[in-house]
């Protein structure tokens, strides 16, 4: 099994006195690669993703209606960011339950420091 975590926020370098913080217009979630399939690994707290009841383990198969099987991570980020008030539907699945759910969100500014943690 190959995995792949793209970082979506705070991974600057700071000064040791300095927390990192980082803003990103989304719907807060960190995003990893497990056999070719996009997975939710976090969820920050307040965040669109995190009203809806997105959480860790769900496997992301659609963006906006289209198949994201084996595309690259930074294309699925890409298509989940965008301006701040427009619109991105995911469909995910739970492989736990075996169910598998639409949910549009609202993209919103994502603002996290080293304080806030993704759950």
């Amino acid at each position: 099994m190959v995995a792949t975590t793209v970082c979506l926020v705070g991974c600057g370098k700071k000064s040791p006195n300095q927390p990192a913080q980082s803003t990103f217009v989304g719907i807060g979630v960190q995003l990893s690669v497990k056999d070719r399939q996009v997975v939710i690994v976090s969820v920050l707290p307040g965040t669109p993703a995190a009203k809806t009841g997105l959480h860790s383990g769900l496997i992301l198969q659609q963006i906006n209606g289209t198949n994201i099987l084996g595309k690259p991570i930074e294309q699925c980020v890409f298509m989940v960011r965008g301006p701040i008030g427009s619109k991105v539907q995911l469909t995910v699945l739970d492989p736990v339950k075996n169910e598998t759910n639409s949910v549009e969100f609202i993209r919103d500014k994502i603002s996290m420091s080293d304080e806030t943690s993704l759950k």
